[in-house]
């Protein structure tokens, strides 16, 4: 499993596990409740502003 961190984390310099690398540091953008997309569990169920992050990542066949 990986866990992405926000970019204005203060903690992210004082990471014990050494887990933060920078491609795993994302910048969260406020969204407004209204723009949530449709076809999720959540979709009809958020009323309040939320943060989105962008990101890809590969899956390798082991």
């Amino acid at each position: 499993m990986t866990e992405v961190f926000p970019a204005d984390d203060p903690y992210l310099d004082q990471d014990t596990v050494f887990g933060v690398r920078p491609d795993l540091i994302m910048t969260y953008r406020p969204q407004p409740a209204c723009s949530f997309p449709d076809g999720f569990a959540l979709s009809d169920k958020v009323d309040g502003p939320y943060a989105r992050v962008d990101f890809d990542f590969t899956l390798v066949r082991g």
